[in-house]
């Protein structure tokens, strides 16, 4: 029990402390701002990461032998997109040349394409305007063929994602249309009509000839595969209780009335068709019937002084004490009754430090039971609390169904609870009254645990009239039978659904275009449904102000992990941060990074944009989650790109295969763990080792996977939540992180007067932001230690020019009307100079071409480079870093190589071969500042007595003329 109070201790510690800390910095003007946006003018270099190849240019997208995605020719293949949605998704000509220009100058090789059917408001819809949703918008359809045209001429493959937005015209048939909710998202799945409209609106589109390419989407080899919802997750509207069963505990309405009928109808003919055609014959379908009355309990009554059926447990270790007393004064039934004297509580006042106990073994899964029991406290203490639970006795000590908290008076009150057994261990099970975190003594009587069993139909229900209820997700007291009905109708709604759309592309129009049912699934019972689709899918949008790497339970990864099934591609089709989160960049490292660790095939960043724009200067308060102006985002996507896009964070040599248990299908109340499992197990198992879920349910599920992983059997060190990959490093007590390969390293969090280890490569940040994110990435195919250049980027907050926080919600108050604005941030770089003679680093402007701030460093006796970057000072987050062998090759035009060495202070360059006849110092305006004629042999160009600034080092050869890379003289 020990386990659990620190648990409980590390959550509620952990909270208070990151909450506090990021409310304080959230609040704070930015630090050292300075100007910096990827305007609409600005055209990034899209050599920056090298050349692609269209889209689509080696086959049709496929799914390997394990589960992969691979062109044609069975190259691997991995998707680093964006989504674009709404009117984005039909730009003018020059906005889509332009936005896929920028996007692969991005690294972005795949766009989501969202909410183009989005029929109320046709000018930004495909569908042509009118009173039925049946034909395609030729003019507006040739702009969104223009743009996957050019998309694909940049190496950007699109995915379409239908259902996103559609709602009912007059004509199209749909029982009231004016009450289908948002998107008609919740009728889709039982409405015939409407799913014949989502049909006719796939294939409208997937035979639709795109002009420009010549070529059908349904056979397009850009479009590797379609989502065919946007959010087809049924389990959604049931857990929630929106209008799928009518018992809205929210206290909205969603759908209207004729709608709610309709599905009643449809359930009450799917249980006829199971054979309960008569009250009679679903009340015995339904009903469960208890083996026996009796209570389970020994001296239940506390009336036998020598029983020693209950026990007493204190924690005096902890400081806790308590002695029990059997009172003949104060009994509510009988003679006598129990109390419990609490003399002293301990220090961490947990509940369960003072109780009193009685196994109740066996406890059969699945049966009713009732516990009922008078309990009172003292007229002194007047009031306290005390928790009520029935649990499995040894580790985990998972609860078995009862768990609640009761406020018990100076008088005797009567509390009675109803559940349903989930044990896991039917031998270890344990009613215990837990009284160590209130004071006050207890006093208890008449304590009963009873088998009661199930209805079936209620007094008022019959399927004679077609009034058999759905019962809510959450609802207790339903049979195992009756829950397994009515999930497995919902099963069969969107299996339905599902293979409609499949049966289309697959048999209708001949396509081997893979499928995807949608953005996300809440329930194991909804992927099972799915089971015929080719890839899975994930989303998480973050909102809260907890800084993400301060999370020390892992934040949501486990969602993403249970959402992989084996033997097929997985996509996260959405993962952001909220804007304007301080550590909104450090998004840019979490999901790529351990997407990879798990092997997945895809990530979507976020929403690119909604409206026909890919860039803009500042930030408006209707864009919090658009990102094509959000800098420190932007900033990071080459190399975060490159990263995952080329494989360099190595996947999880080990895995963690988990088994979901058959009662996920049929009793998914009691599978909503982390996993779909029936006991909880660590969440953060997805952060160590590689998650695969498998698609076959068992009778009985994985039972605490995350003990496989030894950093999770005991206490768990909330510094060192380390993947076994060795290359990614979660340290939730700085709030920091660090990805370290080869080819590859940054460190992302609050990085401010810290010193991070990033294998060879040390990173300091010693001014500036609090919140920052720090990669460096090898721009060619070797690794950092040996490669000629990379790409180096300083990302940190970015607001508009004028923001104001309002220190009462933490939110902005005032966006500003100025430019966007980054925090300056103060990096010092250590690393080896493997035999290299220099290190000379560009600052990058937004376009990704040098602005002319440089710092070249020599290496120094230790073999090492140093050198600190001042983002404010060189007015950007980007830097060439390009690193000069021994000796320095130069090639004008690719013709002339020249021997060019740095001393090792810096301040001089000597020339080491005869065949050098002149050596000039130009400026950056190519003015010759100084000229030396050489007569052979070795010299020296001295620099010392030049003025700070870019200089040129020019060779005159016989063969030609030869420059040295750029210098920065202090």
């Amino acid at each position: 029990m020990t386990r659990f109070a620190q648990y409980i201790s590390a959550i509620t510690i952990a909270l208070v402390i990151a909450i506090g800390a990021t409310l304080t910095a959230q609040a704070q003007a930015l630090v050292d701002p300075y100007p910096f946006a990827f305007g609409s003018t600005v055209d990034i270099d899209t050599a920056l990461l090298g050349p692609v190849e269209p889209a689509g240019s080696r086959g049709r997208v496929a799914v390997s032998t394990d589960g992969a995605f691979v062109t044609a020719d069975g190259e691997r293949l991995r998707f680093y997109g964006v989504t674009i949605q709404f009117s984005g998704c039909l730009p003018d000509s020059a906005t889509a040349v332009a936005t896929a220009r920028r996007l692969r100058a991005l690294g972005v090789n795949m766009v989501r394409f969202a909410g183009f059917d989005y029929t109320p408001a046709p000018t930004i819809s495909i569908f042509a305007a009118g009173t039925r949703t049946d034909a395609l918008d030729p003019e507006r359809m040739r702009r969104f063929d223009w743009f996957v045209h050019q998309l694909k001429q940049q190496g950007v493959y699109s995915v379409l994602t239908f259902y996103t937005a559609w709602h009912p015209r007059p004509d199209d048939g749909v029982r009231q249309p004016d009450s289908v909710g948002w998107a008609a998202r919740m009728p889709i799945f039982f409405d015939r009509t409407v799913q014949q409209i989502h049909r006719t609106m796939i294939r409208r589109v997937l035979e639709h000839v795109n002009p420009f390419t010549g070529v059908a989407y349904k056979d397009e080899p850009a479009i590797p595969y379609i989502l065919a919802l946007d959010d087809p997750s049924l389990a959604a509207y049931w857990l929630y209780s929106k209008d799928v069963s009518r018992e809205n505990i929210n206290g909205s309405v969603t759908v209207g009335s004729q709608h709610v009928t309709h599905i009643d109808s449809l359930f009450v003919a799917w249980i006829k068709s199971k054979g309960a055609t008569s009250d009679a014959a679903l009340n015995s379908r339904w009903r469960t019937t208890p083996s026996s009355t009796e209570n389970r309990l020994k001296n239940p009554g506390f009336e036998d002084p020598f029983s020693a059926a209950w026990a007493l447990g204190v924690n005096t270790g902890g400081g806790a004490q308590a002695v029990e007393q059997l009172s003949d004064a104060d009994a509510k039934e009988g003679t006598t009754c129990y109390r419990l004297r609490i003399g002293k509580l301990s220090e961490s006042r947990q509940s369960y430090e003072i109780n009193v106990s009685q196994d109740v073994s066996p406890l059969p899964r699945d049966k009713r039971y009732r516990v009922s029991f008078w309990a009172r406290t003292t007229p002194q203490r007047g009031s306290r609390s005390m928790l009520v639970f029935v649990f499995n006795r040894t580790y985990p000590y998972n609860s078995y169904g009862l768990t609640t908290e009761v406020a018990l008076a100076s008088e005797w009150k009567q509390y009675d609870f109803t559940f349903t057994s989930t044990s896991t261990d039917e031998a270890t099970a344990n009613l215990s009254f837990l009284c160590g975190a209130d004071s006050g003594d207890v006093f208890l009587d008449d304590v009963r645990f009873v088998e009661v069993g199930h209805v079936g139909l209620q007094p008022n229900e019959s399927i004679a009239t077609g009034a058999v209820r759905r019962n809510l997700f959450w609802e207790e007291d339903v049979s195992p039978a009756r829950m397994k009905d009515v999930a497995g109708f919902y099963r069969e709604q969107v299996k339905g659904l599902l293979d409609g759309v499949r049966s289309l592309v697959r048999d209708t129009l001949k396509s081997s275009l893979l499928l995807c049912p949608g953005g996300r699934f809440l329930s194991f019972w909804e992927m099972a449904a799915a089971d015929a689709y080719d890839v899975t899918s994930s989303t998480e949008w973050r909102t809260t102000q907890l800084p993400l790497f301060g999370e020390t339970y892992g934040a949501d990864l486990y969602t993403h992990a249970q959402s992989s099934l084996t033997g097929k591609p997985h996509v996260v089709h959405h993962a952001t941060i909220q804007f304007p989160r301080s550590y909104q960049q450090d998004m840019m490292a979490y999901m790529p990074s351990y997407a990879a660790l798990h092997d997945w095939d895809g990530v979507v960043q976020g929403v690119f944009t909604s409206a026909p724009v890919f860039a803009d200067s500042r930030v408006d308060s209707a864009q919090i989650w658009e990102l094509y102006n959000k800098p420190n985002v932007l900033a990071l996507m080459p190399s975060t790109a490159l990263r995952f896009r080329r494989g360099d964070v190595a996947p999880s040599a080990k895995t963690v295969a988990i088994t979901v248990a058959d009662g996920a299908l049929d009793y998914p109340r009691k599978y909503q763990q982390a996993f779909f499992l029936d006991v909880s197990t660590d969440a953060r198992l997805p952060l160590y080792r590689r998650i695969t879920m498998e698609r076959a349910t068992a009778p009985q599920g994985s039972f605490l996977p995350h003990r496989e992983v030894s950093a999770l059997t005991s206490d768990v060190d909330i510094r060192a939540m380390d993947a076994e990959n060795e290359q990614l490093f979660w340290n939730a007590d700085l709030g920091v992180h660090r990805v370290i390969t080869p080819k590859s390293v940054s460190v992302s969090g609050r990085l401010q007067g810290e010193i991070h280890e990033l294998g060879s490569i040390r990173v300091e940040q010693t001014a500036g932001a609090a919140y920052a994110a720090f990669t460096l990435t090898s721009l060619d195919t070797a690794s950092l230690e040996t490669s000629s250049r990379a790409l180096m980027v300083v990302a940190t907050r970015a607001l508009n020019e004028g923001a104001e926080f309002d220190p009462a919600t933490n939110e902005l108050s005032r966006y500003g009307r100025g430019q966007t604005q980054m925090e300056g941030a103060v990096m010092r770089i250590t690393m080896p100079s493997a035999g290299a003679d220099s290190l000379v680093v560009r600052a990058l402007g937004s376009d990704g071409r040098p602005t002319g701030w440089t710092r070249s460093v020599a290496a120094s006796g230790t073999g090492r480079f140093s050198v600190s970057v001042n983002t404010r000072e060189a007015v950007s987050p980007w830097y060439d870093v390009t690193v000069v062998r021994t000796p320095t090759s130069v090639r004008p035009d690719g013709s002339v190589t020249v021997p060019l060495v740095h001393d090792a202070s810096g301040r001089r360059v000597r020339v080491v071969s005869e065949d050098v006849r002149r050596i000039d110092i130009v400026g950056v305006d190519g003015t010759v500042i100084r000229t030396s004629e050489r007569t052979g042999g070795t010299e020296a160009v001295e620099l010392a007595e030049l003025a700070s600034g870019v200089y040129y080092v020019r060779a005159h050869m016989a063969a030609g003329v030869g420059t040295l890379p750029i210098l920065h003289v202090r």
